[in-house]
């Protein structure tokens, strides 16, 4: 049987420092983040709320049809990856792929979505998606190192060996 390497990620990236820090841009970035983790906040207690998924990509859906962008076809891909549809998921992360061929994320989701499908479609999917969760992961992307990391005894149990 096929084993999958997924070599591990040394360095994590760390955000920018600004060492010049002064009052008004100090509130503004608290107000500007306080408005952001109140959406997060939101979008966090309707995760498992059906009908919030829908709605939400429903205005996706519309957002797309007027402008096609990566992000939003990650977007949506991911909450359908939420709702377990995943050829939807699938799609929209190759929509995103077509548009922008360096997007680290929808490398990540789409490997993450072929994983998820690997018990009805065998082992090209699985293969495939290890090497795009790879591919992120070599890019530094944060979500890629983080599901390995949390996933070592799955992958290891599913013969997707981590090597160094």
């Amino acid at each position: 049987r096929d084993s999958y390497i997924i070599e591990p990620f040394m360095e994590e990236t760390k955000p920018p420092v600004n060492n010049s820090p002064n009052k008004e841009n100090i509130n503004t970035k608290k107000n500007a983040l306080k408005g952001d983790s109140d959406i997060f906040s939101n979008l966090l207690k309707n995760l498992e709320n059906e009908d919030f998924l829908n709605q939400e990509i429903r205005i996706l859906s519309e957002d797309l049809a007027k402008n096609p962008d990566a992000f939003n076809y990650v977007t949506r891909g991911g909450l359908y990856l939420l709702l377990k549809k995943y050829q939807s998921a699938l799609n929209d992360m190759n929509k995103a792929l077509k548009l922008e061929p360096e997007n680290m994320d929808a490398y990540f989701y789409r490997g993450v979505i072929q994983l998820s499908m690997r018990s009805n479609t065998g082992s090209f999917k699985v293969k495939r998606g290890c090497k795009d969760i790879k591919t992120a992961y070599k890019a530094g992307q944060q979500d890629a190192y983080y599901w390995i990391k949390d996933n070592q005894e799955l992958l290891k149990r599913k013969k997707l060996n981590i090597g160094n």
